[in-house]
């Protein structure tokens, strides 16, 4: 990201650019934690600046020819492999009983009391490296370790309800506690979550879940009561969620997704569930179908429902081999769960025998097969018929075409 930075400080000096760019939010914050840098930010204190930027830039083959957002005054352009977002400094303003702004060019200091919080408020003139905190909080809030709104909350909350899940991500992400009267306004707004898409919230959310400390995040969304925006579903499930499983499991969207809604694998409809869930998500079908798997059978092989059936296992290995790995890892971090003690490592010595008796092995029938064999009509009961001889040879790989076929004629 420096030689990104260097690009433009060397094409806008002496320009009208020079002094008035500034990098701005998530950069500038980590910066001063000397953490990983987060993406860059440029804001422009001139009208439209954000968007002549971006222009002057593509004219001059820095950046590529940029998304404009003229009724916001952005654009979007990439630098070798970073997207970079370039925005000028703006006011906003609402009329009353209307909750759309209208933007127009503003200030540094209007721009930046527009912003979420004061930890991402500080912004560095791009020329000079000067970091200026002009909400006079956001180093003291840094090193106290504090999440706070730039202003009144409940302005910054009603500008954008998403900045509520936002506070909770960055809570969790640094380790930070949300200072008291943000908190307040948090609970007192959350219910403008709902005018939000459910992709935005999903996004959140999801960052939330495959963060670090996913266990504290979403204790975070459970003490501000914001579950009931995201996945309602779980909202009155705050003590039954395997929290300590969700952390213990690799940052895998399929997996903690999984876990986190393992809790629903009793109720009779839980297919319906998750679907309903993660279709409201807008979430994938490939990512849809992996939980459902992971769900069910995590819910089948726990200690009161499974009693070594071996025929079982042989058709999750048989039908799924590309899950069967995250299905281990998965299965395995409960294995100091009530339901489940000492069944994952049985399970899985017991699958890495089975997998190896079935390596490089093909099963010798097909729906054409038995049809011509048994002299069948194209009819349902092929399939019938297919599921039982797979369920034979599952059990007994060194059974022949032969031998199966004799088994379905015998029945």
């Amino acid at each position: 990201m420096k030689s990104v930075i260097q690009k433009i400080k060397r094409a806008i000096r002496n320009t009208e650019f020079d002094g008035n760019t500034y990098i701005a939010g998530g950069y500038v914050r980590d910066l001063v934690l000397k953490n990983k840098k987060s993406d860059l930010d440029i804001a422009v204190s001139l009208p439209q600046g954000g968007i002549k930027l971006a222009e002057f830039l593509h004219e001059n083959n820095i950046a590529s020819k940029p998304v404009l957002f003229d009724q916001f005054g952005t654009a979007l352009a990439m630098i070798g492999k970073h997207k970079i977002e370039f925005v000028m400094t703006r006011k906003e303003s609402y009329r009353k009983g209307n909750r759309k702004s209208s933007t127009s060019p503003g200030t540094l200091k209007e721009d930046i009391y527009r912003r979420d919080f004061t930890i991402n408020s500080m912004i560095m003139n791009i020329m000079t490296d000067e970091i200026l905190d002009l909400t006079g909080k956001g180093k003291i809030d840094l090193q106290n370790r504090v999440i706070r709104a730039t202003s009144d909350p409940e302005f910054i909350f009603h500008d954008d309800p998403l900045r509520i899940l936002r506070a909770v991500r960055f809570a969790n992400r640094l380790g930070f506690k949300i200072e008291s009267v943000t908190a307040e306004a948090m609970k007192k707004d959350s219910f403008e979550l709902v005018s939000i898409s459910w992709e935005r919230k999903r996004d959140e959310f999801i960052k939330i879940l495959l963060s670090d400390t996913p266990k504290r995040g979403l204790e975070l969304v459970y003490e501000f009561d914001l579950m009931k925006y995201i996945i309602p579903e779980l909202e009155e499930k705050s003590q039954d969620i395997y929290l300590n499983e969700i952390s213990c499991l690799p940052a895998k969207q399929e997996l903690r997704m999984s876990a986190l809604l393992q809790v629903l694998a009793e109720l009779p409809d839980r297919d319906d569930t998750i679907d309903t869930i993660i279709e409201r998500l807008r979430l994938s079908n490939k990512l849809k179908a992996e939980v459902k798997l992971l769900v069910h059978y995590c819910h089948y092989f726990s200690s009161d429902i499974y009693s070594d059936d071996d025929l079982a296992i042989r058709k999750l290995i048989f039908n799924y081999p590309a899950t069967i790995e995250d299905f281990i890892t998965y299965y395995t971090s409960f294995e100091d769960t009530e339901n489940w003690q000492n069944q994952p490592d049985k399970l899985g010595n017991k699958i890495n025998v089975i997998q190896n008796e079935l390596k490089n092995r093909t099963f010798p029938l097909n729906g054409n097969i038995i049809k011509q064999e048994l002299g069948l009509p194209e009819c349902e009961k092929i399939g019938c018929l297919m599921e039982e001889a797979l369920s034979a040879w599952l059990l007994n790989p060194n059974l022949d075409k032969e031998e199966l076929i004799h088994i379905l004629k015998k029945d």
